[in-house]
C-alpha cells in the first residue's frame, strides 16, 4: 500500500492546485516521508543524475546502500535547505 500511496502522492505534488499538493503530502506523511514535496521539487528535480542527488543511484550501486543513502540523504538535504 505504501508503494501505491507513494505513486499517487508523487503525481499529486506535481499538480498546481494547493489542495492536490496537500493531499500528496498527506499520503507521504502516513509513511513518515512528509519531506518528499520539498526534497522532490527543490532537490531531486534540480540535481537529478548528479552526485548531489541522493535519489539517483550510482552505476553498479547495491540496492540496499542506495536505499539508505536515498532515505537519509533526502531528509538531510531537506533539513539543510530549510535551515
Amino acid at each position: 500500500m505504501a508503494g501505491v500511496t507513494g505513486l499517487a502522492g508523487h503525481e499529486l505534488i506535481h499538480k498546481r492546485p494547493p489542495v492536490h499538493k496537500y493531499f500528496g503530502t498527506y499520503t507521504f506523511a502516513k509513511i513518515m516521508y512528509s519531506h518528499f514535496l520539498l526534497e522532490h521539487n527543490s532537490g531531486h528535480h534540480r540535481n537529478v543524475a548528479t552526485e548531489l542527488d541522493p535519489a539517483t543511484a550510482s552505476k553498479g550501486e547495491i540496492f540496499y546502500t542506495f536505499m539508505v543513502r536515498s532515505v537519509f540523504g533526502g531528509h538531510y538535504n531537506t533539513w539543510k535547505r530549510e535551515v
